[in-house]
Order: structure tokens, then sequence, then C-alpha cells
């Protein structure tokens, strides 16, 4: 677990960013964030590595009862398509400790469509460009680390608004999560309360955050690093330098892929679940 105690506050100065290659196939962005933490950041494009993320998602969700398979993986019938964004996060040693996934929108809609379709509608109508958060899953020793979530959500934002040109995150979340997404990352619900199958039958509810805004509150707090400003939520205070950005931004773009006919049969019998 990593400790606490002791950590210096996330900064520009303490970041150390690097693209290393650790195998011929798999490219790494590396992140020294500071004395304590380093993590490699990997976009999940081939067969190893996207295993490990399904494995983490089963592993998380397995643990709070949501779903259960042979194969002891997190998949859906989404993940195939080329409009599928699979990060993976691991320790120097290579070890999985956390993961999410991004759905952008194609012509089967998306996963959340299939109990939020008419909330969905409403946005669509005012040309939003809808991506959704899936499979958000951090290893069950590193979940006090809020590094971790801060990272993946910066990565997946800087992908999805720049690379991507979103213009709103989507992600269906239990209810008793609401007020963590709303207060670290300025999401607002937009659809009441539903039992989801995919999960056993849990509640989930649809929230949604604009990336512009998102956008704008980093801009302000880098123009104004004093103010003391409460309001700027912390996913804006601790988000990444421009240098570092404009490196994360050219790294992610492209990295895309989908299945190779070897993942298709192999993960047939689990597409059970969306997460």
């Amino acid at each position: 677990m990593i400790a606490s105690n002791k950590k210096r506050r996330i900064s520009a100065v303490s970041q150390v960013i690097k693209i290393i290659s650790a195998t011929a196939k798999k490219p790494v962005l590396k992140v020294d964030l500071n004395d304590e933490e380093d993590f490699n950041f990997i976009v999940a494009t081939d067969i190893d590595s996207r295993r490990k993320a399904y494995e983490l998602g089963y592993k998380v969700y397995n643990e709070s009862g949501y779903i259960h398979n042979e194969d002891k993986v997190c998949v859906n019938s989404f993940d195939g398509g080329k409009n599928v964004f699979t990060l993976l996060v691991e320790t120097k040693e290579g070890k999985a400790v956390g993961t999410v996934t991004l759905n952008f929108e194609a012509g089967d809609g998306l996963p959340c469509d299939q109990i939020f379709n008419e909330e969905l509608f409403s946005l669509r109508k005012m040309n939003r460009r809808l991506a959704e958060i899936t499979r958000l899953a951090i290893a069950p020793e590193y979940r006090t680390s809020k590094t971790i979530l801060l990272r993946m959500f910066h990565f997946i934002f800087i992908h999805a608004f720049h690379n991507m040109k979103q213009t709103d995150f989507l992600v269906e979340v239990h209810p008793r999560h609401l007020k963590f997404y709303t207060k670290l990352f300025c999401f607002q619900q937009i659809g009441e309360a539903k039992p989801c199958e995919r999960v056993n039958g849990s509640p989930g509810i649809l929230l949604s955050t604009s990336l512009k805004y998102l956008s704008n509150q980093v801009k302000k707090f880098r123009d104004n690093k004093n103010n003391g400003d409460s309001k700027i939520p912390r996913f804006a205070r601790n988000f990444y330098g421009e240098a570092a950005q404009n490196k994360v931004m050219a790294f992610l773009k492209g990295k895309d892929s989908s299945w190779t006919e070897e993942e298709f049969e192999m993960y047939r019998p689990a597409v059970s679940c969306v997460l």
C-alpha cells in the first residue's frame, strides 16, 4: 500500500514523464510523480496488456459481487471494436494496479444505452460528442491512493478532449459513489437510479461532465495558482503542466486498436458484462 503520511504534493516540479519501450510491442509512458510513487502507463493495444486490464477489472468487480464468469475476465461486446481505448497502470515491477476504458460513439451506441437510452437521446439532440468511462478498477492494495485515480482521469481526459475532440464524459456508477464523482470530477446526475442486470441488478445512475468545463478549470488554476480557490476541483488542481500534457497527448494519440481473431475466440464465452 502506498504510504500517505510523507507524500509531497503532486506538482509540475515533481513530475518526470518519459516514454520508454518495455518491449518492442509495448511502448510505456513512465511517470515518476514523486519519490514514493513510480508507475508506468500503458495503452492496452496487445493481447497481454488487455488481458491484464480485463483480469484486474474482473478481480475488483467480482469482489464487490457484481460479476462472475469462469474465465475470470471482465469484457463486453464493445471491447473488440476500434472505438475503445483501454489504459493500464503498472508498478515498475509490472504488476497491474489500475485500469480504465473509454468507449467512443459508433454505430452500436454506448454501453450505457442499454438502460439510459432516453437520457442519452437528449444529449445527442444537442450534438454532443460522448465518451463513456467503463471498467474503472484499482487494485485493492492501492485503493487509498488518489494518485492512480487522478492520473488515469487526467490521461483519459487528455485523450478524449484533445485527441478525440469529445465534448462530454459519461459514467454509470452506484448511487453511493455520486458524491465522490461530483466533488472530484464535477460530474452531474442526468438519470434516475435504475437496476442494471449486467451487475446482478445493482442500481446504477448515469453521470455526465463537460470536458470543456474541466479544461477551463485547469486553465483557471494554472493562471491563478496561489488564489486559494477551494471551488476548483482536485482534478484541475493536480493536473499536469502544459509541457507534460503535450507529451501525454502525443503518446496517447492513435493508440486504439481492435481485438485480434484470437481474442474474439478467447473472450467469446466471457462477453457478459459491461462495466
